[in-house]
């Protein structure tokens, strides 16, 4: 799985982001919270979560090649704002 997060604002700016896999009728695989650099306006960068539990999500996610799990963002908006350095 990878992730693209992208400064949307006028200002610099980071984001920290916890990405959350929904398995049907399971407890949700969660991965380890992970912040970017400052990102310029416009600036994108892509990472890959880390799920401690799982090497690959695979097994649980598409255990017969079909994709079963739902991709979520557990930080709110407001949340993601919250991460934009002050001026100095």
């Amino acid at each position: 799985m990878e992730c693209s997060v992208e400064n949307i604002s006028k200002t610099p700016g980071r984001a920290c982001v916890t990405s959350r896999e929904q398995v049907p009728k399971s407890r949700p695989v969660i991965a380890q919270r992970v912040c970017t650099k400052v990102l310029a306006p416009g600036e994108k960068l892509d990472f890959k979560p880390k799920f401690d539990r799982y090497e690959t999500l695979q097994p649980v996610c598409s255990p017969d090649g079909t994709w079963i799990c739902r991709d979520e963002i557990v930080e709110t908006p407001e949340m993601l704002g919250e991460n934009i350095p002050s001026e100095k």
